[in-house]
């Protein structure tokens, strides 16, 4: 069986922190954004930004690097497996989330808390999804989520070591080298006159990055997708870049 995680388009209008639901979504989103938001009180909006790229990194490359043990396991439990929060739970096992530079002390907390309020805003992105049944899924993906989020939390008030696992389905893996990548790559685009085209869309621009000779070996390196999901993550690098999202990274 293949898998391949990602998140999807959502609702960057919503602020994370003082923005209400609309009323037909209080019933069903209420509770865990309440529970999310209260988690990550202490991060800033810059800090679940960078989650949720570092997020959609760890899902893509989590689907790469345990394709085996994750298959194994929904041989045992079946296809429910088959979701962003339980795969993640198994990933985390794979990645070691400390000394990140633009997420100081990270815990899977953190993590798992941003995973539901994204899945919120996914939800509130109108053309995710053309078959509205889907949405049905998106309260228990938060839900679970944020309670696997408070579970860690409280985990850590007895053991403080739950900023690291020891990998025991595929061994550590950095989970901040596509910071730097993002860093190299978005350098280069700066820099490159020929990307400074006001007709060469995100998307063309990513494409062409992905065909550099200085650029192409450590991209691919970092980023192990196929070639269309390392275009879309390219691309998604740069439509933030010219909204000044990473201004923290001197970009």
């Amino acid at each position: 069986m293949n898998f391949f995680h990602t998140l999807y388009s959502y609702n960057e209008d919503f602020d994370f922190f003082d923005d209400s639901l609309p009323d037909n979504y209080s019933l069903a989103f209420g509770d865990q954004l309440s529970r999310a938001r209260k988690l990550l009180k202490k991060r800033s909006r810059g800090q679940i930004n960078y989650i949720i790229e570092s997020l959609d990194w760890m899902l893509k490359e989590g689907d790469k690097i345990l394709f085996e043990h994750i298959n194994k396991k929904t041989d045992i439990e079946g296809e429910a497996f088959h979701d962003r929060v339980k795969s993640l739970k198994s990933y985390s096992e794979a990645f070691d989330i400390t000394n990140q530079e633009n997420l100081p002390n990270a815990t899977w907390t953190d993590y798992f808390a941003t995973l539901s309020l994204v899945t919120i805003l996914e939800a509130l992105h109108p053309d995710n999804f053309p078959d509205q049944s889907i949405d049905h899924s998106y309260p228990m993906e938060a839900m679970e989520a944020v309670c696997i989020a408070e579970f860690y939390n409280e985990t850590a008030e007895l053991n403080k070591n739950d900023s690291r696992k020891s990998g025991k389905a595929g061994g550590n893996t950095r989970a901040h080298p596509f910071e730097a990548l993002k860093v190299i790559v978005l350098t280069f685009y700066r820099d490159t006159p020929r990307y400074q085209n006001p007709n060469l869309s995100n998307k063309q621009a990513a494409k062409l990055l992905l065909k550099e000779e200085s650029l192409k070996n450590q991209i691919t390196k970092i980023l192990t997708s196929e070639p269309e999901q390392i275009q879309e993550t390219i691309a998604k690098w740069i439509g933030n870049y010219k909204y000044g999202k990473y201004k923290n990274l001197g970009l």
